[in-house]
């Protein structure tokens, strides 16, 4: 909110109000007089119209049509307007506030005067950026974006390090996407949480939502039409694009029950170790939990002392007073309407995705629809299957962009060891079994015979593939008359279709397993059975890395004559640990 005085804010209560218009058009002095009546008006906004978002840099636009001013015609490209508005107060004097420094695009002379269309300083950050490797802080980035298209930065330095990685040195690669200076700014403004754009005087500030109220509003100073939505809008989880593999990283905090922000590929958070990276990503997810607004829409009696992302307070009628309204998009009408909108997503209606699906979005992007995609499998550890016994020899999750049917093989190199009856061998019998999502699928059941000895299973099986909805398929291998033994690595198996996407990592799935053996419940005299009970407790864990340290001790490396010193080389080796 603009700093005015204690009587221009109570002058705003007042059910008579009194207005004023002047500033300058290419150096010439103007009043209301000199516009047509209800040609006069001012946008911004500093999101979209469908969620509020972080990295925004949107053009202010001033439109108004200007009357009886002695202006040659062919000078007013590029020349500035500098409107100022004013209030009376109850001294009979008028306050007036600044309405920004437009520069004029297009000038139209018609009848009714000269129609003008003129945009804010944001406009010059459209310049074309060179594609060139960059580091710095934050403020020093928004330092050199400015000085390269000649406008002023009003943001300070000491604002910056409040920012969140406000203080961090950013890498930009030489490899980038970046074609303006608008676009680094964007991304810029995205690191830190914050959105810009161009203040009263023209110069480029970016700013944090927050929660601090500024204004009260009761309703006799709104207009009929106002509408308040009965949400909140919050985020708790972010999603970033990983720009070396097009994989996806899913951030999230617990409980995680709001909105998904998308920060897309940012190439300022792509640098650095997985914990660096981690690091810069949730201080994004940090700024982004001020974020707790209901979205609304409202027409007031124009007055605009208010700022982009100025919190208010709306009470009583349709509104409730308890909850915060953002400003997100704004329209001044002068002697008019002033239309103010705050914007947001329901977290009740958000696709409601598991964290593995978020993190296959990545996987997805980089896949076209009709591409043929094909994923390959195999064992971790050796398999062995007793007679009588059912094991998994082959666990997939996947996923597609389209309703499609996939194709599934499998070969296993095993060993099979047949069971004795009375001096006689009878062959092995090995039942499959197909699990879809923890289900067995009842009528396909492929059977194989064996003698003993080294055999190969072959398999395959068609699936229809729910559209980008995570699926797992899992293979199970029953043995009767006979033992079979997997080795390592000896289990090949693919999935293959279009656009197709599947996952390697570790979802953080536990499959927990106990065999009880036959237990006899037959009674002597005098005992009584009561059954048995077993407990399962279930907990998480956070895993514990391994963290190598050496002290290395002052080593001299003065030169005795006819030495030279090479260097120091270090060996390390990690071997595999088994779990």
């Amino acid at each position: 909110m603009y700093k005015v005085s204690e009587n221009y804010l109570k002058s705003m209560k007042q059910e008579s109000q009194e207005f004023s218009l002047k500033g300058t058009i290419a150096g010439l002095d103007f009043t209301e007089k000199n516009i047509l009546a209800g040609s006069f008006s001012v946008a911004n906004q500093c999101s979209d119209n469908a969620g509020i978002k972080i990295g925004q840099v949107y053009i202010g636009e001033l439109n108004a049509t200007f009357m009886d001013m002695a202006i040659d015609r062919y000078t007013l490209k590029g020349a500035e307007v500098k409107p100022q508005f004013g209030r009376e107060l109850d001294n009979g004097e008028y306050e007036y506030i600044p309405l920004g420094i437009f520069s004029i695009s297009k000038a139209s002379w018609t009848s009714a005067g000269i129609v003008v269309t003129a945009y804010d300083n944001m406009a010059k950050l459209d310049k074309e950026h060179p594609s060139t490797e960059t580091t710095g802080t934050p403020y020093q980035l928004a330092v050199m974006a400015c000085k390269a298209c000649k406008v002023d930065l009003g943001t300070s330095e000491e604002e910056f390090n409040k920012f969140a990685n406000g203080q961090e040195e950013l890498y930009l690669s030489a490899e980038n996407d970046i074609e303006t200076w608008r676009d680094f700014i964007a991304w810029v403004a995205q690191t830190c949480g914050c959105f810009v754009t161009a203040d009263r005087t023209g110069k480029i500030v970016f700013r944090t939502y927050g929660a601090e109220v500024v204004d009260t509003i009761d309703p006799k100073n709104r207009f009929t039409g106002a509408s308040f939505s009965d949400f909140e809008t919050r985020y708790t989880g972010i999603s970033v694009v990983n720009i070396s593999d097009d994989s996806t990283e899913y951030y999230a905090n617990e409980p995680d029950y709001g909105l998904t922000y998308n920060l897309g590929s940012n190439p300022f958070l792509q640098s650095g170790t997985n914990d660096t990276r981690e690091q810069t990503r949730r201080a994004v997810l940090n700024a982004l939990q001020a974020i707790c607004y209901v979205p609304f829409k409202v027409s007031m009696i124009g007055d605009p002392v208010y700022d982009l992302g100025d919190i208010l307070c709306f009470t009583d009628g349709i509104a409730d007073g308890n909850k915060k309204y953002c400003i997100t998009k704004y329209i001044f009408h002068y002697d008019g309407e002033y239309e103010i909108q705050g914007v947001g997503d329901d977290p009740a209606t958000a696709d409601a995705r598991s964290k593995v699906d978020k993190q296959l979005q990545g996987v997805r992007r980089g896949i076209g629809s009709e591409e043929i995609v094909f994923y390959q499998f195999t064992n971790a550890q050796a398999i062995q299957i007793g007679s009588g016994e059912k094991k998994n020899i082959a666990d997939i999750r996947y996923t597609s962009l389209n309703q499609r049917i996939a194709i599934f093989q499998l070969e296993a190199l095993l060993e099979v060891e047949t069971l004795e009856d009375a001096g006689q061998y009878h062959d092995a019998v090995a039942k499959v079994s197909y699990i879809l999502n923890d289900t067995e699928i009842p009528e396909y059941h492929p059977e194989e015979t064996w003698i003993d000895g080294r055999h190969i299973l072959h398999l395959l099986y068609y699936l229809e593939i729910n559209q980008t909805v995570m699926q797992r398929l899992t293979v199970a291998l029953e043995m009767t008359g006979g033992s079979v033994k997997i080795d390592q690595d000896h289990v090949h198996c693919s999935i293959y279709g279009q656009g197709l996407a599947a996952t390697d990592r570790w979802d953080g799935t536990l499959d927990i397993r106990e065999d009880i053996p036959t237990i006899s419940l037959s009674k002597p005299a005098g005992i009584l059975t009561r059954g048995i009970r077993e407990s399962i407790t279930a907990a998480t864990q956070v895993p514990i890395g391994d963290i190598i340290k050496e002290a290395i001790p002052s080593i001299i490396l003065s030169k005795p004559a006819g030495i030279i010193v090479n260097g120091i080389t270090e060996n390390i080796e990690i071997g595999g640990i088994e779990t």
